[in-house]
């Protein structure tokens, strides 16, 4: 199984309070922000990623993904965007596009870097058997994030996805950076034509191809670090909720032995 990683972004609302490069380097817990959404995938069979990264940040996240595959087993692949202005869906193009060149097709897996899941979200996701071209995990709480920042998505009463945006002011669910692409052929002819900034709620939008959420039924607890703000949020309220289930089941209830 593969998974995209869109990595690319400079995260300056976080990085610069933070004082380090990118926020992909921010550990919590031991770990780099980068590490959840692979550790994760890779709790659940995912063993090829590609992720796609900017030249700020380059050589220190290829040194912790290196560091950790050689732990782990897992095969990685850097894709470089240089443009500081593109969007992440114009990363996600980017990604899959690899995918394509090197895999063909097939069902990819999608996390964007900068979101934490409690594994149980992964698991739903991993064994989602719908068909759609697009399946987006579905979040109808949000508990541990700022709603006003969140991407909302409107579907009808079957799940089809027929709005998706920040500014939606009627939604049934939040999208979780969560995602399965079922048809990567598709999607890339669908945006070839696109510019670079290019957003993943934009791709999501396009009603050419079948879209719907899979809805999370448990454990529904995830953060998205853009801000301190977001930060804080993790660290008093849902770290319990969401860390430490996460380390429980990496480690087989051992110990940080694999958290450096």
């Amino acid at each position: 199984m593969s998974a995209v990683i869109p990595a690319a972004g400079l995260g300056t609302r976080i990085r610069d309070f933070l004082g380090i490069p990118g926020k992909q380097l921010l550990r919590i817990d031991g770990l780099e922000l980068i590490m959840y959404p692979v550790i994760n995938l890779w709790m659940r069979g995912v063993r090829n990623f590609i992720v796609v990264i900017n030249p700020v940040v380059m050589e220190q996240v290829d040194a912790v993904l290196y560091r950790y595959s050689s732990m782990l087993g897992y095969e990685y692949e850097l894709v470089f965007n240089p443009y500081k202005e593109s969007g992440n869906g114009y990363s996600l193009i980017l990604g899959l596009k690899e995918y394509v060149e090197k895999y063909g097709k097939g069902r990819v897996y999608v996390a964007v870097a900068d979101h934490i899941h409690h594994p149980s979200m992964i698991e739903e996701l991993v064994g989602s058997g719908l068909d759609e071209d697009i399946i987006v995990m579905g979040d109808d709480k949000g508990v541990c994030i700022d709603k006003e920042e969140a991407t909302k998505i409107k579907t009808d009463q079957y799940g089809n996805i027929l709005v998706i945006g920040k500014s939606i002011k009627e939604y049934n669910y939040i999208d979780t950076g969560l995602f399965i692409v079922n048809n990567p052929e598709k999607i890339l002819s669908e945006n070839k034509k696109e510019g670079r900034r290019l957003e993943i709620s934009s791709i999501l939008m396009k009603s050419s191809y079948a879209r719907k959420v899979q809805p999370c039924t448990k454990n529904c607890y995830w953060v998205d670090i853009d801000t301190p703000r977001d930060l804080e949020l993790l660290i008093r309220n849902c770290r319990d909720k969401i860390i430490m289930p996460f380390i429980e089941l990496f480690t087989g209830g051992s110990g940080k032995e694999y958290i450096l």
